[in-house]
Formats: structure tokens, C-alpha cells, sequence
């Protein structure tokens, strides 16, 4: 099968694995890009709750702060009220007091001017009375001093009872405004403690209002938290299901592309064949006149080839070898096949010592097993120019060049190729 033949089947092989999978791309996409979106709104709401969370908070620290300030001002408020209760009572003592002596007052006035009354209407006769039961002159001025005594005491007593009466006025005066202070004094405490009450009532309000909010958006949280797992193991399983498909195509590919080989190994052997004439050097063959002579001969003093390419068993494991083996002494020139740069020149596991040479005509040709090189990486070679000499380094069991011809990378018999 010639080159163009099997690049087609490779295409085709290639083009079934894309359909095959296209559908489960699309759906993963799909899945991913919702898995994304619910995602993204997921961490939205987590930023919220805690929002909510650093809110509520805040307002408990308010609330605690409040209460504390209520605690206090009921403690002064509490102990005004004490005060206001004593002054009440002494107020109320004093009261009694001046009552007391306001009923004195009015009863010695009264009596008072009952007896000043009495003497008036008699004062005639009380008057004639004393002089004519006075034995002297002496009796007669003490019975008068003594009436006068009585009198001034009389107005003496009453003084006094005033005098007491305004002192208790002013003490009660005293209290009633000491009361007063107080009772304004607790208005105020009342209001603010109003006020504060108002304040905290606010604060609930709001930190259940956030609290609704939170339970509102753990619950969408909830939801979209349960449709990313669900997508999860929708796209897990999508990707399981893509990877199995993929598997079973690379598996029919690969049965595909070793029936192919097969196909062409048989048909190179034929071609191979037909053009070439042998004659018998030790265990290899000698080839001439091959291929469609794109490429030049790399070993110029040696046709003896000595493997083919196509499948073979080396050491009792059988493999697919890539290249042809042309056998000749250690040391003899190896040729480039045909134009162009070196691009690669180093010891390359089984390749042992390695060199590439990429051609204008887009073809890389492989030069292995080398024992030296004699052209540079970079290097500019012509068509049969010496680039490097015969060895036997890597997987190699006895002097001989392993030549690969690749084409977009893929290996390819180089028989079709050199003359």
C-alpha cells in the first residue's frame, strides 16, 4: 500500500474517533460551563451568608452593649427611686409636723384672743376689781405686772410656734425641691432607657431579618451545591463513557493500521522482489536498482542489505522494524541520501549514535548506529556528500546503517524511495 493509501486510512480511522466523541465534547461542555455558572453563583451566596453571619454579629455585640447600658441606667433609675421614697416620707413627716403646729398656733391664738376678748369686755370692772382687792400699793402693781406677763407670754408661745412653722416650711420647701431634682433627674434616665429599649428592638429586627436571609440563601446554597454534585457525576460519567468509546476506536484503529501494514509489508516484499537481483555474501543480500529514486544510496560501497523493513523476530521477540539494515565494515562513509540540513546528531538509546537530516523535499531521513559524524547539527549537506561513518553503538549486533525514511513524521519503507 503506497503512502497516499495509507495517510487516507489513518484520515479516515481519525475522522471516526472525532465523531464517535464530538457529542460527548458537546455534552461535557455543556455540563461544564452549567457545573461553572452554578459554581460561580454557589460562591456568590457562601459570600453573602457570611456577610449576613459578620452582620448579625455585629448587631448581638450592639444588643450586648445595650443591654449593658439598660442594666446600668435601671440600677440608677432603680436607686433614684429610693431616694425619691425617703424624700416622700420626710416630706410627708414634715407635713405632719406643720400641721402640728399650725393646730398649736390656732389654739393658742384662740385662746389667746378669747382671753384678750374677755379683759376688753371686763376691763372696767377687772380693773376695780384689782385696785379694790389690792392691800397697798405693792399688790396692786404685781396683780398688774402679773396680768401683763401673762399676756406678753401668751404672744411669746405664738411667736415661737411661727417661728417653728417657717423653719419646717423652708425644710419642706427643701424637700420638695430636692424631689423634684430627682424626679427629673429619673424622667431623663427614663427616656434614654426608652430609647435604648427602641434601639435593641431595632437590632432584633434586623438580626432576624438577616437570619431569614441566611436560611433564604443556605437553602438556594443547598440546592445549587446538590446540582453541582449531580453534574459532577454526570460529566465523571460522560468522560468515562467518552474515554471507553475512545479506547474501543484506537483499538479498531490499531487493528486497522496492522492489517494495512500487513498489506504493504506483503506488497514490498513483491516489489522487492521483482526489481532486485542477489547474489549470496556471507548471510545478508546485495540489492540493486530500487525504489523510484528519490533518494540516493546511503552506503555507496555496500548494497549488502540485511534486514528489511516491515515485521520481523529479533532474539526470538518479534517486532516491526522501521528501517532497512545495510551491512559493510566499521568505519565506511555513510551518505546523505539527497540535500538539505542536519538537524539532529546525538546517542539515542537503541539508535545508538543518531543522525537526521531533513530534506527540501520535506523527507527526514534516520542514519543509526553510527561510529562518528563528520557533518554538524545545522550543518548544509549535498545529495551523496560523507556526513558520517558505519558503526555498530545501541541495539546493534555487528557493524552495519539502520536508514529510516519518515514523511510527516511516519515511517515509511525506504525501498520506495533509494536506487
Amino acid at each position: 500500500m503506497g503512502y497516499s493509501k495509507k495517510r487516507f486510512l489513518a484520515m479516515l480511522l481519525l475522522s471516526s474517533i472525532s465523531l464517535s466523541t464530538v457529542s460527548f465534547a458537546d455534552s461535557i461542555s455543556e455540563m461544564e460551563n452549567k457545573k461553572h455558572l452554578n459554581q460561580k453563583s454557589a460562591d456568590e451566596l457562601k459570600n453573602s451568608i457570611n456577610s449576613l453571619e459578620q452582620e448579625k454579629n455585629s448587631l448581638s455585640g450592639d444588643v450586648a452593649v445595650i443591654d449593658e447600658e439598660i442594666k446600668k441606667l435601671e440600677a440608677q433609675i432603680s436607686e433614684l427611686m429610693k431616694q425619691i421614697s425617703a424624700l416622700e416620707i420626710a416630706i410627708k413627716e414634715t407635713e405632719e409636723e406643720i400641721k402640728k403646729l399650725e393646730d398649736n398656733i390656732d389654739k393658742n391664738q384662740k385662746e389667746f384672743e378669747e382671753r384678750l376678748g374677755a379683759m376688753y369686755k371686763n376691763s372696767q370692772v377687772g380693773y376695780l376689781d384689782i385696785v379694790f382687792s389690792s392691800s397697798g400699793i405693792d399688790d396692786l402693781l404685781s396683780k398688774a405686772s402679773t396680768m401683763k406677763f401673762i399676756t406678753e407670754y401668751d404672744k411669746e408661745i405664738i411667736n415661737n410656734l411661727k417661728n417653728d412653722k417657717l423653719v419646717i416650711d423652708a425644710k419642706k420647701s427643701e424637700l420638695d425641691g430636692q424631689k423634684l431634682s430627682l424626679e427629673i433627674s429619673k424622667q431623663t434616665l427614663d427616656n434614654k432607657n426608652a430609647e435604648l429599649y427602641a434601639s435593641k428592638a431595632s437590632k432584633l429586627v434586623l438580626i432576624e431579618e438577616a437570619a431569614n436571609k441566611q436560611s433564604i440563601s443556605q437553602a438556594e446554597l443547598e440546592k445549587l451545591e446538590s446540582e453541582i454534585s449531580t453534574l459532577e457525576k454526570s460529566i465523571s460519567a460522560e468522560k468515562a463513557a467518552q474515554a471507553e468509546d475512545a479506547r474501543k476506536a484506537r483499538e479498531q484503529a490499531a487493528q486497522a493500521k496492522a492489517q494495512a501494514q500487513a498489506k504493504a509489508n506483503t506488497s514490498n516484499r513483491q516489489v522487492a522482489s521483482a526489481v532486485s537481483t542477489k547474489s549470496s555474501v556471507g548471510a545478508g543480500e546485495i540489492s540493486t536498482n530500487v525504489g523510484n529514486g528519490t533518494l540516493g544510496w546511503p552506503v555507496p560501497s555496500s548494497r549488502n542489505i540485511t534486514s528489511n523493513y516491515g515485521y520481523r523476530t529479533l532474539f526470538g521477540v518479534p517486532e516491526f522494524h522501521m528501517g532497512v539494515d545495510i551491512a559493510a565494515p566499521l568505519g565506511t562513509a555513510i551518505a546523505s541520501a539527497d540535500s538539505g540540513t542536519v538537524i539532529y546528531s546525538a546517542y539515542t538509546g537503541s539508535y545508538g549514535n543518531l543522525m537526521k537530516v531533513q530534506h527540501d523535499s520535506g523527507i527526514v531521513t534516520y542514519y543509526a548506529h553510527l561510529s562518528s559524524y563528520v557533518a554538524s547539527v545545522g550543518e548544509r549537506v549535498s545529495k551523496g556528500q560523507t556526513i558520517a561513518r558505519m558503526g555498530s553503538t545501541g541495539n546493534s549486533t555487528g557493524s552495519h546503517l539502520h536508514f529510516e525514511v519518515r514523511v510527516n513524521g511516519a515511517h515509511t519503507n525506504p525501498l520506495n524511495y533509494i536506487q
